[in-house]
């Protein structure tokens, strides 16, 4: 297949940074302003998701007032 066909596409890249697993009471139970930590440290890698599959990872850092992700492996 020719890749010219499908530059004009867009596709959702996301950025996973970590998750954390709760009950329904403690879900409901977050108010405005509550912290939910994740399973990660600022230390671990960001994986970058192409439909739930990891593309890339990176570490997070600072664009201007924006998060950003460096690149640090790219999947093959």
């Amino acid at each position: 297949m020719n890749p010219k066909l499908v530059d004009h596409l867009g596709v959702r890249l996301e950025a996973f940074v970590g998750d954390v697993r709760m009950t329904v009471a403690e879900l409901m139970a977050l108010r405005r302003d509550a912290v939910v930590p994740l399973d990660g440290g600022l230390a671990r890698p960001v994986e970058l998701r192409l439909n739930n599959v990891v593309v890339a990872t990176g570490e997070l850092v600072a664009v201007d007032d924006k998060l950003g992700v460096r690149l640090i492996e790219i999947a093959e």
